[in-house]
């Protein structure tokens, strides 16, 4: 179950970055991302009891991140094409929201 759940949030990333949400694009984009995968890295965590933190903060993130590893291949191939900050943001995002959320979820279950 943990792994359709992974798939569904990378999807879900995909989703939100090709979506044309009213929230429209920036720092609203980014913050409803980031509280996405911060939710889904504390649900994953905490379902296993706080087991492997490590992995269930990285792994919802594999869509953004399959797109920051493109977008750096293109930042780094054709310089006037490609767009580092956000080839990083979309590689390191997910990941740093989700490792927070199951740092969460791991504190909460020690408290």
């Amino acid at each position: 179950m943990s792994v359709i759940v992974c798939l569904l949030a990378g999807v879900v990333g995909l989703a939100l970055v090709f979506r044309d949400l009213p929230i429209g694009p920036g720092p609203g984009l980014v913050a409803v991302g980031g509280l996405f995968y911060l939710f889904v890295g504390y649900v994953l965590t905490r379902w296993h009891g706080g087991a492997r933190p490590l992995l269930w903060g990285l792994v919802p993130g594999w869509g953004l991140a399959l797109l920051g590893v493109i977008g750096l291949w293109v930042s780094v191939t054709d310089p006037p094409s490609g767009h580092w900050v956000l080839a990083l943001l979309f590689l390191l995002g997910p990941g740093v929201a989700g490792l927070a959320g199951a740092s969460l979820a791991r504190r909460a279950r020690k408290a």
